[in-house]
C-alpha cells in the first residue's frame, strides 16, 4: 500500500474515534464523566448507540490499515512483537464496537483492548530506544504511555470514562505522531 495512505490512516483513525465519541456525548445529555463509562454511549437499547459503536468499528478498520505501515519504522524483533500486539489491540477495539455494553463479551474485549495496546506501546518504545536514530521516538512512546498510566492510576476517578479517554487519547496522540512519520517518510 502506498506509504502516504498508511500515514493518513494513522492520523485519521483517532480523529474518527474522537468525532464519534464527541458526537455520542453530545447526543446523550445524560452522559456524565463522573458516573459513566464511554461504552455506556453504545450500550444496547441506547438511542443513537450506532454512532459510538460504528465509530469504533471504522476507527479499528482504519487503524488496521495504518498498522500495516508500522513495520517500516519498527524493524527489530521487540518492535515487531509490539506491532503484533498493536494489531491484536485493534481487533479488540473492533470487537468493542461489535459487542456493545450489555453483551457478555464486552467487558473482556474492552479490558483486552487497553491491555494489548499498553503492551504494544511498551514493546514498540523499547524496540525504538535500542536504535540510536530512533531513540527519541522510543522515549516519546514510553513517556506518553507512562504519563497516561500515571494519570489513569495515580488518581481516584469517580467513573471509568476519565481513564478510558486518557488511554484513548494517549493511543490517539501516538497514532497521529507515527502516522505523520510514515506520511513524511521520517
Amino acid at each position: 500500500m502506498q506509504r502516504k495512505f498508511l500515514g493518513i490512516c494513522g492520523i485519521l483513525a483517532p480523529v474518527i474515534a474522537f468525532i464519534a465519541i464527541s458526537l455520542s456525548i453530545y447526543m446523550h445529555p445524560w452522559f456524565s464523566w463522573r458516573e459513566n463509562a464511554l461504552s455506556d454511549l453504545g450500550a444496547l437499547g441506547v438511542t443513537y448507540n450506532t454512532i459510538f459503536n460504528m465509530g469504533l468499528i471504522v476507527t479499528a478498520l482504519v487503524s488496521l490499515i495504518f498498522a500495516s505501515g508500522l513495520p517500516k519504522i519498527t524493524k527489530d524483533k521487540i518492535g515487531r512483537a509490539g506491532n503484533l500486539f498493536f494489531v491484536i489491540s485493534i481487533v479488540f477495539l473492533l470487537l468493542i464496537g461489535i459487542f456493545p455494553e450489555s453483551t457478555s463479551p464486552h467487558k473482556s474485549v474492552s479490558v483486552a483492548f487497553y491491555t494489548f495496546a499498553t503492551v504494544s506501546l511498551v514493546l514498540i518504545g523499547i524496540g525504538l530506544m535500542r536504535k540510536r536514530s530512533e531513540r527519541k521516538y522510543g522515549l516519546f512512546t514510553v513517556l506518553l504511555l507512562g504519563t497516561a498510566l500515571f494519570l489513569c492510576f495515580g488518581f481516584s476517578w469517580p467513573a471509568i470514562a476519565v481513564p478510558e479517554i486518557i488511554g484513548a487519547g494517549a493511543i490517539g496522540i501516538w497514532s497521529i505522531v507515527f502516522g505523520l512519520r510514515i506520511l513524511y517518510g521520517q
